[in-house]
């Protein structure tokens, strides 16, 4: 009842303040996608989602645990030795904190400078096949990649509920029990 008479004001700052009280407030839904290897759990998330964010092949293609969220922004985020890495992406543009590997950005760089006319999801399956592909000899990558974008074209009731969908590689990966622990 206290709902109802709160959604009738019309300001935008309470609307906006009710808008994240009603976020708030959903209950999570977390689901995790385990399979052999190149069985197609990417492909199956990219389906739910809406959007080709994750990268997907017949060959193995996912090295580390990604948690995909619903959120505004399109985003990753990792650690890199040790420190917080965050990717944003608007457009053909992104942004990187400056804990990100160079290499990485540079190889960003590369393909923006080729090809400016696709939209955020590109360019972050882009990031994560490059990420999904890095070796962990000089450097270190987290065992666990965090992804946020818009589920703009799901399916899933995202008004009612936060979904919070796990990609794993394969269970017949040589880390797959590394990767269970990730996942616990």
């Amino acid at each position: 009842e206290v709902r109802k008479m709160i959604e009738e004001y019309s300001e935008p700052d309470i609307k906006q303040l009710i808008d994240k009280y009603n976020d708030a407030v959903k209950p999570q839904i977390s689901l995790c996608v385990v399979g052999l290897y190149s069985a197609g759990k990417s492909a199956f998330i990219n389906s739910i989602i809406g959007s080709e964010i994750l990268p997907s092949a017949s060959d193995p293609t996912t090295a580390r645990v990604c948690k995909i969220c619903c959120g505004q922004q399109y985003q990753i985020k990792f650690w890199f030795d040790g420190k917080e890495c965050i990717l944003t992406f608007e457009g053909s543009n992104y942004k990187s904190n400056s804990n990100c590997d160079k290499e990485i950005i540079r190889e960003l760089q590369e393909i923006l400078k080729t090809d400016t006319h696709h939209a955020e999801v590109f360019y972050m399956n882009k990031a994560l096949k490059k990420l999904n592909s890095y070796p962990n000899i000089e450097h270190e990558i987290s065992d666990i990649i965090e992804i946020k974008i818009p589920f703009v074209k799901t399916s899933l009731p995202t008004d009612k509920f936060d979904f919070i969908i796990y990609d794993t590689p394969g269970s017949n990966s040589d880390n797959n029990s590394r990767h269970f622990e990730v996942l616990k």
